[in-house]
């Protein structure tokens, strides 16, 4: 088990490290296998920042509605979360839907999750 931890968190370095140099195809590969691995179903707050570091690579991408998507993933975990560590990323993650929406020219749901995290923080 603690082999698999350390494997996951390698993994999603170099997923971040390859985001920051902007070699999104690599940071992708590893990101999507920290995310698909059976070890991070039992980690709430890890599978969440996965899938807010794979929203960001998507926005950086273009894709905004892949990166609405990880967001809004992310959001479900969050709201079905006690914990108060995972429940402070929450407007975080509204902001990213808002930005990415923003970015599709769809300003009224950009508005109303902007609105959302704003009323978190």
């Amino acid at each position: 088990m603690g082999s698999q931890k350390t494997l996951l968190h390698l993994w999603y370095r170099l997923g971040m490290t390859y985001t920051n140099l902007q070699i999104y195809d690599s940071a992708s590969s590893y990101l999507e296998k920290t995310l698909t691995s059976p070890t991070i179903a039992r980690d709430t707050l890890q599978l969440v920042i996965c899938l807010d570091a794979l929203a960001t690579l998507r926005s950086y991408q273009t894709d905004y509605a892949a990166s609405v998507e990880y967001s809004l993933q992310a959001v479900m975990l969050i709201d079905q979360s006690r914990v108060v560590n995972i429940k402070n990323v929450l407007p975080q993650n509204y902001g990213r839907v808002a930005y990415n929406f923003v970015n599709e020219k769809q300003y009224a749901k950009a508005i109303d999750y902007g609105k959302k995290g704003l009323i978190l923080r």
